[in-house]
C-alpha cells in the first residue's frame, strides 16, 4: 500500500536478512505492475483509464480480464495518495468491472483518486482509512463512466462517440515488457442537442437492435486481439456461445442445484443458468415495449451538479426509453413517466440516472440490464416443470444465448466428452 501511493519511492522488504521484494523507482503504471506481479494470479496486461472532470482526477490501472481474485483484497483506493477503505467507491468498481468477469470474480484494480482538498475530510476515522467527500455522486458516476468506457474500448475496439464535454478519457494497453506510451484514443465532443418535441420523440427509434452484435466477447477467458465468433467467446473449451438458426429437437431433464436447467440435446448435454437466461428474456421484452405509463404523481429526486448538467443537455436521450424527465429547479428532477412494465422500479431507474453521464448505448444497455437483473428468476430458485419448460422453449428462440452484461449462460458436453470422463469410451 505504501509502495502503490509513492511510485518515486524505492522499497525493499528484507526477511531474515534475504531480500524479499525490491520494487524500483518507477512510474505509476509500472509500479503498480510490480505490485501486481507479487501476486501469482496476476497475468501479463494491465489497462490504464484516466478521466478528468470538474475538481476531480482518476487513474485507473487494473488488470485485463483474464486475471482475476476471488475476493476484493487487490481493490486499492487512493484519494489524494491516501489509502481508504471506502465500500461505496469499491461497489462501483466491481459494478463497472462485472460484465467482464465471471460470477464471484473480481479485478486487479488500483485506483487514483484527485480531488480538490476542500471537498474531503480525511478526519471521520482514528486511522484516517476512511474519508467523506461532498462531490461523492460525481466521484462514483465518474469511476463507472470510466471503467465501462475503458473496458468497452478494450474489447470491442469501437469508437465511443458521445462524452460529457468537461470529461476526456483515454486509455492505453501495457505488458510487462512494453511499458511505452500507448496511442491516446480520442473522443468526439458530443453535439449540443435540443429537446426534440413530442411527435419527433413519438417518431424516435427506441431501441438499437445492433447491441447484441457488438457484445460477442466480453467474457472470453483470454483476451485475444483478434476478433473471435461468438462461438469461441466463452472461456471453458466445452462451453458455447450458441446460436439458433435452426431449433433442434430437446429434451428438458429438470433442475440443478435450484440454479441450472439441464437439456439432452439430440448428442450433447446442455446446462442452462436459469438467472441470465431469464434475465435475457426480460431484457429483450423491456427493450421492445411500446406502452409508456404517467405517474400521478411526479417522481422527485435530486442529482449531482456534474448529473444536473448532463441531464439539461441530454434529458431527451431517456424519452427514447419512455422515460420522461423535467428539471424542477436546481438540481431537483422530476420523472413524470416510465415503461408500463417497470412501473415498481422507479427507485432503481432514479438511483441509475443520478450515476450515470454516458451516451446513448450506455444507457441502453445499462437501465434495461439492471431493470431485468432486479427482476429474474434467482439462482436457489426452484421451478416447477411447466415453468422451466417455458424458459428452455423461449431459450431455443434467441438469436445468441448471452445475457444482457455479454456473459454466456449455456454449458455444453458432447455424448462422446460425457463417456470419456466416466471411462465407457477408452
Amino acid at each position: 500500500e505504501k509502495a502503490l501511493g509513492f511510485e518515486n519511492v524505492e522499497f525493499l522488504l528484507y526477511i531474515d536478512n534475504s531480500l524479499s521484494v525490491h520494487l524500483k523507482v518507477a512510474d505509476k503504471k509500472q509500479r503498480c505492475m510490480d505490485v501486481m506481479s507479487l501476486d501469482r494470479s496476476f497475468g501479463q496486461d494491465v489497462l490504464e483509464m484516466t478521466l478528468t472532470d470538474e475538481n476531480l482526477n482518476l487513474c485507473g490501472i487494473c488488470s485485463t480480464p483474464d486475471s482475476y481474485k476471488r475476493d476484493r483484497t487487490q481493490i486499492k483506493i487512493f484519494v489524494n495518495n491516501r489509502i481508504i477503505d471506502s465500500f461505496q467507491l469499491t461497489q462501483a468498481i466491481c459494478n463497472a468491472y462485472s460484465a467482464a468477469l465471471p460470477g464471484g470474480a473480481f479485478p486487479f484494480f488500483y485506483l487514483f483518486i484527485d480531488v480538490t482538498p476542500e471537498l474531503v475530510d480525511f478526519n471521520i476515522h482514528p486511522t484516517k482509512r476512511e474519508c467523506k467527500m461532498r462531490n461523492s455522486s460525481q466521484v462514483y458516476a465518474c469511476i463507472t463512466n470510466m471503467i465501462r468506457r475503458a473496458l468497452i474500448e478494450k474489447t470491442y475496439s469501437t469508437n465511443l462517440n458521445i462524452t460529457p464535454k468537461t470529461q476526456e478519457v483515454q486509455i492505453s494497453l501495457f505488458t510487462k515488457t512494453d511499458v511505452s506510451e500507448a496511442p491516446k484514443s480520442e473522443y468526439v465532443a458530443p453535439v449540443k442537442h435540443q429537446s426534440p418535441s413530442p411527435v419527433v420523440q413519438q417518431q424516435s427509434k427506441r431501441f438499437d437492435s445492433s447491441w447484441f452484435d457488438n457484445a460477442k466477447a466480453i467474457m472470453q477467458k483470454k483476451t485475444e486481439p483478434e476478433k473471435k465468433s461468438p462461438e469461441k467467446a466463452a472461456s471453458a473449451p466445452a462451453a458455447t456461445v450458441s446460436t439458433t438458426n435452426i431449433i433442434r429437437p430437446y429434451k428438458y431433464i429438470g433442475q440443478l442445484f435450484d440454479t441450472f436447467l439441464v437439456v439432452e440435446l439430440e448428442d450433447q448435454m446442455m446446462l442452462i443458468d436459469q438467472h441470465a437466461l431469464h434475465e435475457r428474456l426480460l431484457y429483450d421484452e423491456l427493450r421492445s415495449l411500446k406502452d409508456v405509463q404517467r405517474l400521478a404523481i411526479p417522481y422527485e429526486f435530486d442529482v449531482s451538479p456534474s448529473v444536473d448538467s448532463y441531464l439539461q443537455k441530454n434529458s431527451f436521450l431517456y424519452s427514447d426509453f419512455g422515460i420522461e424527465l423535467t428539471r424542477k429547479e436546481d438540481k431537483l428532477w422530476e420523472l413524470y413517466s416510465l415503461p408500463a412494465a417497470c412501473r415498481s422500479n422507479e427507485q432503481k431507474i432514479v438511483s441509475y440516472i443520478q450515476s450515470q453521464t454516458g451516451d446513448l448505448e450506455s444507457l441502453q444497455k445499462g437501465l434495461f440490464a439492471i431493470i431485468a437483473c432486479h427482476s429474474a428468476v434467482k439462482a436457489g430458485d426452484k421451478l416447477d416443470s411447466f415453468s422451466a419448460n417455458e424458459l428452455v422453449k423461449k431459450c431455443f428462440s434467441l438469436d445468441r444465448m448471452v445475457c444482457p452484461h455479454g456473459r454466456p449462460f449455456t454449458y455444453s458436453m458432447s455424448k462422446t466428452d460425457l463417456f470419456k470422463a466416466v471411462g465407457r469410451i477408452v
